[in-house]
């Protein structure tokens, strides 16, 4: 339970400069290797979604309108959002 609540307190705190934002992704990925779990992200942050997300769900006016790995959604996306 303190692990959920730590990963919690992360993700739920802003990123305020760069370097933060640098410093949290490299946390979330060390936890999310030591214990072997997958990360959700949600996040407006497209540049932070291609570098740390290998699948993707992009939501436009409340509904799930494309998913797929990063490399295609970027490169090849199917919804005009």
């Amino acid at each position: 339970m303190v692990f959920i609540k730590r990963v919690i307190q992360i993700l739920l705190s802003p990123f305020r400069t760069i370097v933060q934002k640098y410093k949290y992704r490299k946390k979330i990925k060390e936890l999310q290797k030591r214990h072997k779990t997958s990360v959700l992200y949600i996040s407006h942050d497209l540049s932070l979604v291609r570098r740390i997300c290998d699948r993707i769900a992009v939501m436009y006016a409340g509904q799930i309108v494309e998913t797929g790995d990063a490399e295609s959604i970027f490169n090849q996306p199917k919804h005009p959002y």
